[in-house]
């Protein structure tokens, strides 16, 4: 799409490069949050994340963690070995909440310090530096979820779009989440 509108931005009134601009943002349209949201962790994860405190996480995993210190010391004063009680089914299910609690811990954790923010401009463009001097890295369709990466200089903040692609966007364009 940026070839468009380069060339069109270039040659406005030829009319092939208008029409090709025109099929290529209803296309960019039609496929809505495929070119919105490419990145599935900033896209769906942290904002469904973002819906539960991390207090509340954090207690369960102290929970899981107090069960399975329980289950390994009732195994030890009965006597048995720590091999033998790491095969019973209580310890393996015990070991499995508490697993899966420190996953989500740690999940939701990365999932509240992730910064993200929306572009509000029409189209917000990626440059490789914080100037209008660098060069045109990529366009940001607005409405789209970007990270910031915590980098400010002069009214230009740097994001992460799109499975990884870094650059820098006026901060005026930016809406933090």
């Amino acid at each position: 799409m940026s070839y468009f509108e380069k060339a069109h931005s270039l040659a406005p009134n030829d009319d092939d490069v208008a029409y090709n601009l025109k099929l290529v943002q209803s296309i960019a349209e039609k496929a809505g949050t495929l070119t919105r949201d490419q990145n599935y962790w900033t896209g769906h994860i942290v904002p469904l994340v973002r819906r539960v405190p991390e207090s509340a996480v954090d207690f369960l995993f102290a929970i899981a963690s107090v069960a399975l210190g329980w289950t390994a010391y009732s195994a030890k004063k009965r006597g048995r070995r720590f091999l033998k009680a790491f095969q019973q089914p209580g310890f393996l299910t015990v070991a499995g909440v508490w697993a899966a609690a420190a996953a989500l811990t740690v999940t939701i954790a990365f999932g509240h310090q992730t910064k993200l923010a929306a572009i509000v401009a029409d189209v917000g463009v990626g440059r490789s530096g914080p100037s209008d001097t660098f060069t045109e890295l990529f366009k940001v369709p607005a409405g789209t979820t970007v990270e910031l990466t915590g980098e400010n200089r002069e009214g230009w903040r740097q994001i992460r779009f799109s499975l990884g692609n870094v650059g820098w966007i006026m901060e005026k364009d930016l809406l933090p989440l």
